[in-house]
């Protein structure tokens, strides 16, 4: 018959021995635990990886969309605008040919330096609203152009290769207004040399 003292003795050690599973529960627990973790992990950056790829494939190919539109409407707006200067000049210079007609033919019945005159002074303000209208459409022009590349730039953090080339274009046809506007200035300088001659032979 087994003592008291085998007994606790038996107790105990069966005691540690269920410790001793217990602890490799607990470690097993533990390393599934961190196993599984690394796991989630992994297959979370993995799939955080792929969401980003794929939101950033996404906005690159509208931003692709969005400077083609952009392209494209500065090339109309720039056509639509020169057409428009042009069919303007070109009905200016047929009401100014045909006006100074009519006053040459209207000078052969009446004095010639008094409709000279009167003529001189009529083409110096035509001249003059010229300027400010086509002063007043550059200006709108440069306005417009320049604020909508701006406004590009900072929607986007990429460089676009096409923008120094459409400025320089913008520049150029700008120069190449600002060269006329020049012209019918020198050519009003002119008229009022001569009207002020013609005044001083009246």
């Amino acid at each position: 018959m087994p003592t008291h003292s085998s007994r606790t003795e038996e107790f105990s050690e069966r005691c540690w021995q269920v410790k001793a599973e217990w602890d490799m529960l607990i470690t097993s627990l533990q390393e599934d635990y961190k196993f599984l973790k690394e796991f989630l992990q992994l297959k979370f950056e993995d799939r955080l990886q792929e969401e980003s790829s794929s939101i950033f494939n996404d906005l690159h190919d509208r931003i692709l969309e969005v400077e083609k539109r952009y392209r494209q409407n500065e090339d109309i707006m720039r056509k639509c605008f020169n057409q428009q200067l042009a069919d303007g000049i070109a009905v200016i210079k047929g009401m100014y040919q045909q006006y100074f007609n009519v006053e040459e033919e209207k000078a052969a019945l009446q004095d010639a330096t008094n409709i000279k005159l009167n003529i001189l002074t009529r083409k110096l303000k035509e001249k003059e609203e010229i300027i400010r209208e086509l002063k007043e459409e550059l200006e709108l022009y440069e306005e417009t152009g320049l604020l909508k590349l701006d406004l590009f730039a900072k929607e986007t953090s990429s460089p676009r290769p096409t923008s120094e080339k459409e400025y320089l274009e913008c520049r150029q046809e700008n120069e190449r207004l600002l060269q006329v506007i020049a012209e019918l200035e020198e050519e009003i300088r002119l008229n009022i040399k001569e009207n002020s001659v013609l005044g001083n032979t009246l």
